[in-house]
């Protein structure tokens, strides 16, 4: 019986990895419910000569509902090939696997988002961290609020001190960053705070981690990616 289980499991969602770092709050739950049936229905998606990036862009917005965030890995997004992709009224759940297939990558939920990546080249995204202290869990309850935004090749301290407005959190950066990347994200829909900030560090080769500070409030540090 499991292994039938298993089977339909894999053959309903195209033997995607549904990832669980923790238990999901219930916004958390509500979203990846919402996108499990979302996956069932079907679309037509038509693109001529478009980049990996455009591409992306053009398939989220091809949604006939919101609250389906895609990140692109930033590597694929710096591909400058063009390609074509059109499919007729299919499955939500089928087109990815064959998107992918095409432009040789791979897929997988988490973290509020689809995640395309180089087939076989998949980087971690680092895991968010953990609240033991009073003011680790304030900033974190304040960081799991839900926003929306649209960001493209935004400077890199500014998009992160964007955040730290919209949840009332301080920033601070390392000196050790050094002409940092900007971020790319595409249009991001109702997804955790703490989730972007988790996608904003990858895409610029940084990961972020509470800080204490003199007053007691605590900061969001970002600094250089650890090599691990």
């Amino acid at each position: 019986l499991l292994a039938f289980v298993l089977a339909l499991s894999i053959a309903l969602y195209g033997g995607v990895r549904w990832w669980n770092t923790e238990l999901p709050d219930e916004g958390e739950r509500e979203w990846r419910a919402g996108l499990r049936k979302y996956m069932e229905t079907t679309v037509s998606i038509d693109i001529q000569d478009e980049t990996l990036d455009q591409a992306v862009h053009t398939i989220q917005f091809c949604f006939p509902q919101r609250h389906v965030n895609l990140v692109l890995s930033p590597d694929m997004a710096a591909k400058e090939t063009k390609f074509t992709f059109k499919v007729d009224n299919i499955a939500t759940k089928d087109i990815f696997p064959l998107f992918c297939k095409q432009v040789g990558a791979e897929w997988d939920i988490r973290y509020g988002a689809i995640f395309i990546y180089p087939k076989g080249a998949e980087r971690a995204v680092q895991e968010k961290p953990k609240a033991n202290a009073a003011w680790e869990r304030a900033i974190l309850k304040r960081l799991s609020r839900r926003v929306s935004l649209c960001m493209g090749n935004e400077e890199f301290t500014g998009a992160f001190e964007f955040i730290g407005s919209m949840t009332r959190t301080h920033i601070s950066f390392d000196p050790k960053l050094v002409n940092p990347i900007g971020v790319t994200l595409l249009s991001i829909d109702n997804m955790r705070a703490d989730d972007v900030l988790n996608w904003m560090c990858f895409q610029t080769d940084t990961e972020w981690s509470l800080r204490q500070t003199d007053d007691g409030a605590g900061e969001i540090w970002i600094q250089p990616r650890s090599q691990k």
